[in-house]
């Protein structure tokens, strides 16, 4: 009696039932606007809203190096960051907020468009995370090696008459 059918039958069998090994991914980078809600009716504001803005590229392998806020298409705030220049202590990828106050004053009343982008800068391909110590950091040129987030939130402004908060 030939056993050769049996044995690859309990091979089979034990690759379907161990478990595979779960690799993690590297964490997509993230651009978030806090509330854009106000006190009017409707969560409508009146002339100015205190908005947090957050970068988050920890974990991701990326840098965030710039930021812009935009109202209605026109650029109302930018941030710069410095990338590191030296890996002596490596840091890890970014996370950046800031606070704005959203000036409304200027616009009619109802919805507007707030957009929030992030550039970012990838740590150097070639260069292996368990060697980096003695490393030294040059940001890569090119943009194949940047990436970008965005974001947007709509925010309505009150019409002056209605505004009761």
């Amino acid at each position: 009696m030939n056993k050769t059918p049996f044995l690859a039958l309990g091979l089979v069998t034990a690759a379907l039932i161990t478990p595979a090994a779960a690799v993690a991914a590297p964490d997509v980078p993230t651009a978030t606007i806090g509330s854009v809600r106000g006190t009017g009716s409707g969560g409508c504001v009146k002339a100015a809203k205190s908005v947090v803005f957050t970068l988050n590229s920890i974990d991701s392998g990326y840098f965030i190096t710039r930021a812009r806020v935009t109202l209605d298409g026109k650029t109302v705030s930018r941030k710069a960051w410095a990338v590191p220049t030296s890996l002596a202590a490596p840091p890890s990828p970014t996370f950046r907020d800031f606070k704005l106050s959203v000036n409304l004053r200027h616009l009619k009343a109802g919805r507007h468009r707030l957009r929030f982008y992030g550039t970012l800068i990838s740590e150097p391909v070639a260069r292996h995370f368990g060697a980096r110590l003695s490393s030294t950091f040059t940001p890569p040129a090119t943009p194949s090696l940047t990436g970008s987030v965005k974001t947007s939130k709509v925010i309505s402004k009150c019409a002056t008459a209605a505004f009761a908060g």
